[in-house]
């Protein structure tokens, strides 16, 4: 049986099936321009088949649940929900800023930044667990450069991936980052269960949901 997990968070799909021991049996990334993500299901089916496998040889999908695009997570979580619903297969979430990758050794602890626009970054801390980067309890929007200079003592390295990495640099040019070229979905189906699950539907948004007033109901003379 193969562990299989799907990321979606960066503009890039990313997908790995891997067995037991750890090992790949199947994996692809590929862009997906515009979050089309129709070809998805094919996609999927056929890296499987090419290594000799189908759907029903998974036992635990894992989705990579952020933080990300809001609608490309959701895709993500929504065609893991569907590809194993009715079998008996185990599903569950994990942070997609734990399959990051980097050019050199992170050290122990991590902070991930995405572009937040609005001249702002958006920060996701991780902590060396073993072999596995999980969540350090740290997220949140860094809305000035000083905020990110308060945490420099805090972590070894700062990474963005190629989506972010120029907002980054825009943002505090003297910081040092790493480039994260891919959410690696081999590393998030290997990590071992229970020690940063997450629901597949609890979703990663940084940025606090702001409330806006409902709008006057429109009327129309002789409505």
């Amino acid at each position: 049986m193969l562990n299989a997990a799907l990321d979606f968070s960066c503009g890039e799909l990313s997908f790995a099936a891997v067995y037991p021991c750890g090992h790949a049996a199947a994996s692809f990334q590929v862009d997906l321009p515009g979050r089309d993500s129709s070809s998805l299901p094919v996609l999927v089916g056929n890296a499987l088949a090419e290594a000799g496998f189908t759907y029903d040889d998974i036992d635990t999908w894992t989705v990579g649940t952020g933080p990300g695009s809001f609608t490309a997570l959701r895709v993500a979580a929504a065609f893991v929900l569907g590809a194993s619903r009715g079998k008996n297969q185990t599903v569950r979430g994990i942070p997609s800023a734990c399959g990051f990758e980097g050019e050199t050794s992170f050290g122990d602890r991590v902070l991930v930044l995405y572009d937040g626009r609005k001249h702002e970054l958006l920060g996701f801390g991780l902590k060396l667990d073993g072999c596995c980067w999980i969540p350090d309890g740290w997220q949140g929007v860094l809305d000035n450069p000083g905020r990110l200079a308060e945490l420099r003592g805090s972590y070894d390295t700062f990474t963005a991936s190629p989506h972010d990495i120029d907002a980054v640099r825009l943002f505090d040019p003297s910081l040092p980052v790493v480039l994260s070229p891919h959410v690696n979905a081999a590393t998030l189906a290997n990590i071992p269960p229970g020690i940063c699950d997450m629901p597949p539907t609890e979703l990663i948004y940084l940025r606090p949901a702001v409330f806006v007033d409902p709008k006057p109901i429109r009327t129309f003379p002789g409505a």
